[in-house]
Order: structure tokens, then C-alpha cells, then sequence
């Protein structure tokens, strides 16, 4: 994934959340160049992150207008804890199984106080395979 520096640095500098809070991210040419930050539903709790769908897909068509694509979401996690759970494998296959068909991949960031580790996840007919992926700031 190849991220501008100044979207990493914004998302990793901004006030540090509770955890399991997250955002969209989106861009152009297979970079990310813009993210937005959900104030999630309130459903939200210590370990467990809602997004506030209707307002992240009212985003996503914002960004659509401006000719801005959607790469993935993102969404925090509490130190020590930088891999994905089970709920978020579960989570990542139902978002790729409930995309349209022309999108076959997506970004799922986990930014945790000293990093991000990005996956992303891989449609291939009725598969969904998430797999670690390496990050680019530039």
C-alpha cells in the first residue's frame, strides 16, 4: 500500500483515540492521498468498532463526485494488540462479500499507537484471502 506522507502522518499525530475508532481511506492510482476519520456508531465500545455506515457511504460518494476511490478502511487498536482478531477477519470478509463486483480488493489498515500494519484483502470468486501487505509513505 503506498500512502502519502502527510495522510500517515495526520492519521498516526491525530489526538490519540480510545481504542477500536476508525475511518475510510481513499485516493488515486493506487496511492492513498485522503482518509476520513468516522466518529462511529453508538454501538461503540472498548473492543469492538461500528462504523457509521450511512455516513461513511455518504463520504464514499463525496469522493466518488471528486473522482477520489475508495481503498479500505482503517480502524485502531489498543497497544499491544496489532494483529487482526477473529471478529476482524469476520468483518473483512463480509465487507468484500457485500462489494460490488468490480472491486476485488481493499486496504484494512490497524494503526495502533507506535505503527500501522496494513492487510488487504484479495476477492476471488467466493474467497476472500487477507494477507499482510507492505506499506510505502511517500
Amino acid at each position: 500500500m503506498k500512502i502519502k506522507e502527510t495522510v500517515f502522518k495526520e492519521i498516526m499525530e491525530s489526538p490519540v483515540p480510545p481504542p477500536e475508532v476508525g475511518g475510510i481511506i481513499g485516493g488515486r492510482d493506487d496511492i492513498i492521498t485522503c482518509y476520513f476519520a468516522d466518529k462511529g456508531s453508538k454501538e461503540n465500545c472498548y473492543d469492538s468498532y461500528y462504523p457509521s455506515t450511512d455516513l461513511l457511504n455518504e463520504q464514499i460518494a463525496v469522493w466518488q463526485s471528486r473522482g477520489i476511490e475508495f481503498y479500505g478502511i482503517y480502524h485502531t487498536h489498543f497497544a499491544g494488540d496489532d494483529g487482526l482478531s477473529c471478529s476482524d477477519r469476520r468483518y473483512i470478509v463480509n465487507i468484500m462479500q457485500a462489494m460490488p463486483p468490480q472491486v476485488t480488493w481493499l486496504y484494512f489498515p490497524i494503526v495502533f499507537r507506535d505503527g500501522m500494519l496494513v492487510y488487504r484483502a484479495l476477492r476471488e470468486k467466493n474467497t476472500v484471502k487477507i494477507l499482510p501487505e507492505e506499506m510505502e509513505i511517500i
